[in-house]
């Protein structure tokens, strides 16, 4: 690992895969699957904490935190819109495929489709 910057990424891209409230690995295990001290596993997963990704409660393991405000606007428009819901699952997969074509195409259609719903 090159820096802070690529374990932080690294470290991202690991726990969008895990769902909320769900344990992460141990420091040690992360230290040593990438190759960086305990040390540096700590400081980012301050750092992931310190932005909400993480519950980092004293004498308790690391979690994913909840993200309730996204998750429960979505369930929302999804209530007032249901046919939304593929397009925006098309959306999150380009995202999580870093499929940079597939993501302008997706944000369009569904901004013109949250538009249409907005003018009702």
């Amino acid at each position: 690992m090159e820096s802070d910057n690529d374990l932080y990424k690294e470290l991202r891209q690991l726990f969008d895969t895990l769902g909320e409230g769900e344990r992460i690995p141990s420091e040690r295990a992360l230290a040593e699957r990438f190759g960086v001290s305990r040390a540096t596993i700590k400081r980012v997963l301050l750092q992931l904490g310190s932005e909400g990704m993480l519950s980092l409660a004293p004498g308790h393991c690391p979690r994913i935190a909840k993200r309730a405000g996204v998750p429960m606007a979505l369930e929302r428009l999804l209530k007032i819109e249901p046919a939304l819901e593929q397009e925006l699952g098309e959306f999150v997969r380009s995202l999580k495929m870093g499929n940079e074509t597939g993501y302008p195409v997706a944000v369009q259609s569904a901004l013109e489709r949250l538009e249409e719903i907005a003018d009702q």
